[in-house]
């Protein structure tokens, strides 16, 4: 198979790298929060999960326009503030 120059060219992930550290460090036993690629090792709390359902269940399951939605504005200006204020 023929790679192109700029595919021979490509640095490796930097994501990876970084996934790939912390899953050495999870198996040497140190405590490690990974924010690398890859799944959480936690679930998510049930109020995300019942609000993922609900709009789900209203057909909310595209991508919402570029801007986002008013509502979206809304609650990340509350979180904000509530993380900063």
């Amino acid at each position: 198979m023929k790679f192109s120059t700029r595919a021979k060219n490509m640095e490796p992930s930097a994501t990876l790298a970084i996934s790939g550290k912390a899953k050495a460090m999870k198996r040497e036993g140190k405590p490690v929060i990974s924010f690398g690629a890859g799944e959480p090792d936690f679930t998510s709390p049930k109020a995300a999960l019942d609000a993922a359902k609900e709009a789900i269940d209203k057909g909310n399951s595209l991508y919402t326009r570029n801007r986002n939605t008013g509502t979206e504005r809304r609650s990340g200006q509350v979180l904000r503030k509530a993380l900063w204020p």
